[in-house]
């Protein structure tokens, strides 16, 4: 009977959030392996034998199951080394307070920018019909240093991804630091820092001179910011920056990893 509960509680867990990912089964598989236990005692208990027929054909199902598990799926085979390399970038790149914003809160360490910082299947009729903060939103009113990408982003609208574009540069596939690359001009250029902070300038193809609000920059030496609107100017015919910290004089350095940072069934 307390199996049987089990099972029907683990049932209705899946039943809430029906997807059929590997975590999910994770929850059902302890209850039914302790229910298929309890189900063999009472077999014993009762004098029952099951057939040697049933039990060799029970055991080459399990056993081509497992090959399939341990051998095609990329469930058994992938690490998280690229989640704990973007998880030490981003605590690298940012302060205590500063926000990092993923959907998935990845990033322990950090705040996130508001109330709706999960970005879950079950949440994207709320999100269609405009009842949850948009990452857009967020993007936009807290521009948090970091930004970490993962397949589920790839629900979000076409403004989400063209503000993203538009203002952080991705330094790996799915890591992005506050910043952007922009042609300089003969008169220069504003750029409207939305976030207080340290920033590298840099000279972006064909060398040049990059000048914020007048002075001189080094392409080695990170610069503090105010929020606000500066002027560039110099002789670099373009140019690019991007958010460093606190603690960093460049943008941090990830690890090269294979795979991505989570999966999925097309991915």
């Amino acid at each position: 009977m307390v199996s049987a509960c089990f099972v029907a509680f683990s049932m209705l867990a899946f039943a809430i959030n029906p997807t059929p990912f590997p975590y999910n089964f994770l929850a059902i598989a302890g209850v039914l392996l302790l229910s298929a236990l309890e189900s063999l005692h009472r077999l014993r208990e009762s004098g029952l034998r099951l057939p040697t027929v049933v039990i060799v054909a029970l055991l080459l199902v399990q056993g081509a199951d497992w090959c399939v598990l341990r051998f095609k799926t990329r469930y058994m085979s992938q690490t998280n080394e690229v989640q704990l390399s973007y998880i030490r970038a981003a605590e690298a790149v940012t302060g205590a307070h500063d926000p990092v914003i993923d959907g998935v809160g990845m990033v322990l360490t950090r705040p996130v920018p508001g109330r709706d910082w999960l970005l879950h299947s079950s949440l994207r009729t709320k999100y269609g019909h405009g009842e949850r903060e948009t990452f857009r939103y967020y993007l936009q009113r807290h521009a948090p240093p970091v930004v970490i990408t993962n397949y589920r982003w790839d629900w979000l609208t076409e403004r989400h991804k063209q503000f993203l574009k538009d203002h952080y540069l991705a330094i790996d596939p799915h890591f992005h630091l506050l910043g952007m690359r922009r042609k300089l001009g003969e008169n220069g250029k504003k750029v409207e820092i939305v976030r207080t902070g340290r920033y590298l300038f840099q000279a972006n193809r064909g060398g040049g001179t990059i000048n914020v609000d007048g002075t001189p920059t080094d392409p080695r030496k990170p610069i503090h910011l105010s929020a606000g609107k500066h002027e560039i100017t110099g002789t670099a015919p373009s140019f690019v920056f991007a958010w460093v910290g606190p603690n960093l004089e460049a943008p941090p350095g990830i690890q090269p990893t294979s795979g991505a940072v989570f999966l999925s069934f097309t991915r």
